[in-house]
């Protein structure tokens, strides 16, 4: 027998080989009945709040479901480009979900897919005030393939938490984005200036468009400052470590309206635990692929527990003095120590 008939006779094998395992392995899944899907996370950013919803969101849906998922995190870094780019392979994958985080890729993913009819259905998570954003048509029904769990920032209660904790607050320095879609951050920046003025204290701006330009805007502004606040916004959640540097050397009281900013050394935080809603949004993701139910049928819901974070280890650095007594208060009455 020559080599090629040996090499003939080697593939034949080789094919049947091949098409039996694949044969016995379509067989097996079948039979026990295991389905897979394909879920894609997108993030505007890298920031352990972005990853504490991530893990709440996959944590979830691996408890609660006997099918077998894989997901596939995309990070846009803060880029607007590269988010843009992301968002369009996200597309060409044809996944079977894609659960967005924050406004930037939740706006993005919501107009790509209706530029391109596309149905893929979308959760998006940790969104403020997703009507105005143009992503949904209302908080009962968003008329298309997407729903999600809206963020809803409580301004007011904010800062009367501050004030018990710092009576003494005259001037706060509002840092945020304004370039966000829609211009939402300016309308909470009107917000928490009308807001403010009732209790007496007076709102001063640092408008910031890039995390590399925080200390350098910053910095200037802060004379006779109190209080730095910064919003949920990727590029002032992204920059805190700038923040929470300024902070520590000028004495000034760091306050996020995230949790996690809290852990990462802002003296005051506040909010809803991340990790929660990334449960919130895996219920919505498995009522929409297990269940089949269109996304536009389900209405868009809202966590509703807030909690006030005291950083222990920062805040005398960052300007605020509490008593034993005081922080035992509070932690009674559900806020969280650090």
């Amino acid at each position: 027998m020559n080599f090629k008939s040996l090499l003939i006779i080697a593939t034949i094998v080789i094919g049947a080989i091949v098409s039996t395992f694949y044969y016995s392995s379509t067989y097996k899944s079948k039979k026990i009945g295991v389905q897979s899907y394909r879920v894609a996370i997108f993030e505007p950013a890298s920031h352990p709040a972005m990853d504490e919803i991530a893990q709440g969101f996959m944590d979830t849906i691996k408890k609660n479901s006997t099918a077998i998922y894989s997901f596939k995190r995309y990070n846009a870094n803060g880029n607007q480009t590269l988010l843009r780019a992301q968002a369009e392979e996200i597309i060409q994958q044809n996944y079977d979900l894609v659960m967005t985080i924050g406004a930037d890729p939740s706006k993005t993913m919501h107009e790509l897919t209706k530029k391109k009819k596309l149905s893929t259905p979308i959760v998006f998570d940790a969104v403020s005030d997703p009507v105005t954003l143009g992503i949904v048509a209302s908080l009962s029904s968003s008329g298309n393939n997407i729903t999600g769990v809206e963020e809803v920032p409580d301004y007011a209660d904010q800062l009367n938490k501050l004030i018990e904790v710092k009576p003494n607050t005259k001037n706060i320095l509002l840092v945020y984005d304004p370039a966000i879609k829609a211009g939402i951050h300016e309308t909470w920046a009107q917000e928490v200036t009308h807001i403010a003025s009732t209790m007496g204290i007076t709102i001063h701006y640092a408008k910031v468009l890039q995390v590399n330009e925080i200390s350098a805007k910053v910095q200037p502004l802060l004379n006779n400052i109190d209080v730095i606040l910064i919003f949920t916004d990727h590029t002032t959640v992204s920059g805190v470590d700038s923040l929470i540097t300024l902070c520590n050397r000028y004495g000034i009281t760091l306050y996020a309206s995230d949790l996690n900013s809290g852990d990462k050394g802002a003296a005051l935080s506040y909010g809803v635990m991340q990790y929660d809603l990334g449960v919130d949004a895996a219920e919505l993701a498995l009522t929409i692929v297990e269940k089949h139910k269109k996304p536009a049928d389900i209405p868009i819901i809202s966590p509703k527990i807030k909690r006030l974070k005291i950083n222990t280890k920062t805040m005398e650095k960052q300007g605020l003095t509490l008593s034993n007594t005081q922080l035992n208060n509070i932690k009674n009455s559900g806020g969280i120590l650090k």
